[in-house]
């Protein structure tokens, strides 16, 4: 029978409790990211589960703008077009001129400081807070690629519904 060693033992604990604290770690991430909690409801940490206007996608591209400043770059490369919501389009805009549009709140109309502190009220989840600057810009370009084909493909089932019944008509009659 082999002798207990004691240090190999103490070794593979050190290094399986490292491994639970890093899946632990990257699962609270991939809850975050998703807007959910760990236990994966909807309106994660760091969002309040506040519904902003625009979506959780304009919301979040313009929450990593204003709370992380290292997204400054990406965010500059964006198209307003991406903003399909009146206000997220105004606010990104003055954002985009100035890097903060807190600093000119009292010059804001009531509706766009009201969504202006929304969002920071909102605030970012674990893992957008501590996600790293390297990191920052491809999270900004992905959400946006990702919120634009999310609405291609909303639009693409209205009109695909929309001739279905133009054909469903046409064959009634």
């Amino acid at each position: 029978m082999a002798a207990f060693d004691a240090g190999a033992f103490a070794g593979w604990s050190i290094a399986a409790a490292a491994l639970m604290a890093a899946t632990a770690l990257s699962y609270r991430m991939y809850c975050g990211a998703r807007g959910r909690d760990a236990a994966g409801r909807r309106g994660g940490a760091g969002n309040g589960g506040a519904r902003i206007e625009g979506g959780p996608g304009e919301a979040l591209l313009l929450r990593l703008l204003l709370l992380r400043p290292e997204c400054r770059e990406a965010g500059l490369a964006l198209d307003p077009g991406v903003f399909e919501n009146g206000l997220n389009r105004r606010l990104f805009e003055a954002w985009r001129e100035d890097g903060d549009p807190g600093e000119r709140t009292a010059e804001m109309d009531d509706d766009l400081g009201a969504r202006l502190a929304a969002l920071r009220e909102a605030g970012l989840t674990e893992a957008e807070a501590g996600m790293p600057a390297d990191l920052l810009g491809r999270r900004v370009e992905r959400t946006a690629a990702e919120l634009r084909k999310r609405r291609q493909r909303e639009r693409a089932s209205v009109e695909g519904k929309s001739v279905a019944h133009e054909v469903a008509e046409a064959r009634r009659a």
